[in-house]
Order: C-alpha cells, then structure tokens, then sequence
C-alpha cells in the first residue's frame, strides 16, 4: 500500500499521492502542509454578521433549530447572542436569559440583549398574555381555575381536566 508523500504522513493515498488530509489542504491552500489561518473567535463573529438599518447586528449564518445564531468557540457549538453579550459586556448571571429587546432572534447586537429571567422573558414574548382574563375556551382565569405552569406560562385547570378526561377515553378505547 503506497502511502502520503508528505514527510512523516503514514496515511493512505487518496490522489495526487496524498491522504485525504493533506490533499484537502492542497486544494484548498495550494500547498499540503497548509492549515487553515488562525481566526479569533472576534473575527469570526465580525465576518458572521450585517449591520441593519434597524440598528440590529443579524447573525449571517444559517441559524439552528429555535432560529438563533450558533458560532464555535473552541471546538463546542454555542448561541452567538449569548457569546456576544458575554464577550461585550460581562458573563450571564446564573439562572438569567438573554432577552432580545428588538424580538430578532438572528440580533446578536449586544445592545439589543437583556439578561432576565426564565419568566420575565416569557412574560416580554409574544407567546403568553398575561393580561387576559381567560384561556382561548372562555374558561376565567381565577386562583382556583389557573395554575404556573413550568414553564413559566399560565394555564386553566378546567381545560387541563378536559384534555386529561379526552386522552383517558382514548387510551381506554384502544386498550
């Protein structure tokens, strides 16, 4: 088996007698022994990001599954909003969230985050109303008919009750 003609490379060859390795590097930096240019995680997070008109930093890469920004730092994957805010004002408090005030979840502008908590960032979210006086059913919202729910959004017990007697039936019917 021929191996890689790079000095002290064992690998097998995969083209132009190099490994798998050092071929990409040829091919992407004309020369096998090449590496990729060092990058700050500074510069990397600058070359990722479009200042808008808005005044909103919106992270260029694809983003992950809950539509934020991810950037590597040191090989883990974390959220590009949370590096920014620590990495331009100071480390997040334990327990706290980064609330972004202008609502883009692609802003990683430092100034557009908060740290809150879990339930202060729902609160701010478009996803509960903490001021309605019912659940979608009609069903009021009182001491005894509401409840927290983990996280951190409110909930009617009548409705609850509902949904639990519905999926009782259900499993009853196909046991």
């Amino acid at each position: 088996m021929k191996c890689c003609v790079v000095d002290g490379c064992d690998s097998p060859i995969h083209a132009r007698e190099l490994c798998v390795k050092h071929y990409k590097r040829w091919y992407k930096y004309g020369d096998p022994k090449a590496s990729a240019p060092k990058t700050t995680a500074a510069e990397r997070f600058n070359s990722n990001i479009r200042k808008l008109d808005t005044g909103c930093w919106e992270w260029q890469q694809v983003p992950g599954s809950h539509g934020y920004g991810k950037i590597s730092i040191g090989g883990k994957q974390v959220l590009a909003h949370r590096w920014s805010y620590e990495h331009f004002i100071s480390p997040i408090p334990d327990g706290l969230q980064i609330d972004h005030l202008c609502r883009n979840r692609r802003c990683v502008n430092p100034e557009h985050l908060e740290p809150v908590t879990p339930r202060e960032n729902l609160i701010r979210g478009t996803r509960w109303d903490f001021n309605a006086t019912a659940c979608i059913h009609g069903h009021e919202y009182t001491e005894d008919n509401a409840y927290l729910a983990p996280d951190g959004g409110r909930r009617c017990r009548e409705c609850s009750r509902y949904r639990d007697r519905k999926r009782s039936a259900r499993r009853k019917e196909s046991a």
